[in-house]
């Protein structure tokens, strides 16, 4: 449906001490979904700029405080931002009262002031100072529209102030300092109101009544009835209340007339059939438990009263009856034979009659004899020997052995017993064995020491008429060792002094003798020399030193002959 509104601001002159208002709506009320309402209803006294209760955050400065919903909670992004708004032509109201309720939306920090200031003037203030907890403050258990509402502390304060000013106007600031460390901390108010003192809002008187009288809750015997209170309006600013609570019920007793008795009886269970099978009666009898009183109705027989009805416990039994018809031609027409005979049942048990003591159709056999029979020879051929191949075609020589001989004018053998004859035997193919053998593919890894050769296998023939499979596949590959003869070790050995030079220089001689060192094996290279050969070398070959041989000679004559001269000598 259409759901349309309008706001309405009325300015109301008047001169008594009270007036009426009267709220009403003409519409055509055709369906129970149609109706009219009003809400947000104010009254305040001009003079005072026409203040609306609750303010919330309109006419306020700063663009950050943003309406979050129904619930009109303005709030803060930031740290201490302020809202301030100036009031005007307060010149005849000298002292207001302010009234609104201080938000906290926090969880991480402590020592956060909210603050209320009139021209600069603290008229309010109020500290939280614990971590994740109101502390003094009041929690709200309730939801926020994002991104107020998460899992931090809602906390809140209602205030009540009175200040006074002395002039015509009066900036009205609200702050505070928390630390909003987060993009879901904050601060707000909402809940708005300033009054001029003694002016406030005119009394409201409580409107309310009894609703209808329910219907009684019986309709003879004494019962009930009850009647609930409504209030329409409730009264505020001082009016008068109700009489009763909204919700009180009241009630009385209705219906005190005495109720009419009826008669109380019935028709009692059927009793047995008067027959055990087949067509018969059976019979009921009407009670009375008590007679009809104070106009109530009477019952519908007398008491003692029967009434019959047809009843067939079924249908009596039928027993069954038949006997066995005669025996039939006998199986075999000479010697030993059986003839049959069979149970026939003429009429079948029906309820419950007793069976025959043989099933339809049964049978039962007698032994018969016509006469001897004849009896044909019987003999067979037996091998004698075995064949002479096992494969591949062969002869082998049976006789036939006579088992029963002729009577009573039975067929003759086509043979006498003792009689001989060669067959053909070992008919089939003689079975081909598979055979191969391995091949080298490469060559081994090393001469000597143990190495390493793949080869392979190959089918030369392939099995056939059951033969024996190779016990390899044509084609198979395999490591072998190969090179496993012990590699040849050449003889090493070596000279080795036996005693010393006999000269140290200017050349000696000394004996050496040669020691094998590694002896030859598997092949390998003798050493020069016998272990233990001796030889003689040469030693001491080095230049012996010379001793440097001089002496000094007279270069000339002494330069006096007495008293002491000089003379050149040379060292030669």
């Amino acid at each position: 449906q259409h759901r349309c509104y309008t706001d309405v601001s009325l300015k109301i002159v008047h001169s008594a001490s009270s007036f009426t208002i009267k709220l009403q709506c003409t519409i055509n009320q055709g369906v129970d979904d149609e109706s009219w309402a009003f809400n947000r209803l104010r009254i305040s006294a001009t003079g005072a700029n026409g203040w609306v209760d609750p303010m919330d955050g309109a006419g306020f400065s700063n663009s950050d405080l943003t309406n979050t919903g129904d619930g009109k909670v303005h709030g803060m992004w930031g740290q201490n931002v302020v809202a301030t708004r100036t009031l005007t032509n307060l010149i005849d109201h000298s002292k207001l009262r302010l009234r609104a309720r201080i938000w906290l939306v926090d969880s991480a920090d402590t020592n956060e002031y909210a603050r209320v200031l009139v021209d600069n003037n603290e008229i309010w203030k109020k500290k939280r100072s614990s971590y994740r907890n109101c502390n003094g403050w009041n929690s709200f258990d309730g939801t926020f529209p994002n991104p107020w509402d998460n899992d931090n502390q809602k906390c809140y304060e209602d205030i009540d102030v009175t200040f006074e000013h002395s002039s015509d106007s009066a900036t009205l600031t609200f702050t505070c300092d928390i630390n909003q460390d987060t993009s879901d901390e904050s601060w707000g108010f909402n809940h708005l109101v300033v009054n001029p003192v003694g002016v406030g809002f005119l009394p409201v008187d409580c409107s309310g009544d009894w609703g209808s009288w329910s219907e009684c809750s019986v309709t003879c015997g004494g019962g009930i009835r009850r009647q609930t209170y409504s209030v329409f309006v409730a009264a505020a600013a001082g009016g008068a209340a109700c009489r009763e609570a909204d919700g009180a019920t009241a009630s009385e007793n209705c219906q005190s007339n005495e109720c009419p008795v009826d008669c109380a009886g019935g028709w009692g269970q059927f009793g047995l059939c008067s027959v055990s099978c087949g067509p018969g009666t059976q019979l009921k009898t009407f009670g009375i438990d008590h007679d009809a009183a104070g106009g109530g109705a009477a019952c519908t027989a007398e008491h003692g009263a029967t009434a019959s009805q047809s009843c067939n416990e079924g249908a009596c039994p039928i027993h069954c009856s038949g006997e066995w018809d005669t025996y039939g031609a006998c199986s075999a027409t000479c010697g030993d034979g059986f003839q049959t005979q069979t149970f026939v049942v003429s009429e079948v048990e029906e309820n419950g009659g007793n069976g025959c003591n043989y099933s339809h159709d049964e049978t039962r056999t007698q032994s018969c004899n016509l006469g001897d029979c004849p009896v044909n020879c019987d003999g067979g051929w037996s091998n004698d020997g075995t064949c002479s191949v096992t494969c591949g075609g062969g002869s082998q020589l049976e006789t036939f052995i006579l088992i029963t001989d002729a009577a009573n004018g039975g067929a003759e053998c086509d043979f006498a017993a003792g009689a001989t004859r060669t067959k053909l035997c070992g008919n089939s193919e003689c079975p081909v064995h598979c055979d191969g053998g391995w091949s080298d593919v490469d060559v081994c890894s090393v001469t000597c020491g143990g190495g390493s050769q793949l080869e392979r296998f190959t089918v030369a023939i392939a099995s056939a008429h059951g033969g024996n499979e190779c016990d390899f596949v044509e084609g198979t590959t395999r490591t072998k060792l190969c090179g496993t003869v012990d590699c040849p070790v050449h003889c090493d050995g070596g000279w080795s002094d036996v005693d010393v030079c006999s000269a140290t220089c200017g050349g000696g001689s000394q004996l050496e003798r040669f020691t094998v060192a590694t002896a030859s094996a598997h092949g390998g290279n003798d050493c020069d020399f016998v272990e233990g050969t001796t030889r003689t070398k040469l030693c001491g070959t080095a230049d012996c030193p010379v001793d440097c041989d001089g002496g000094w000679s007279d270069v000339d004559v002494c330069s006096a002959t007495c008293g002491g001269g000089s003379q050149l000598e040379r060292f030669t």
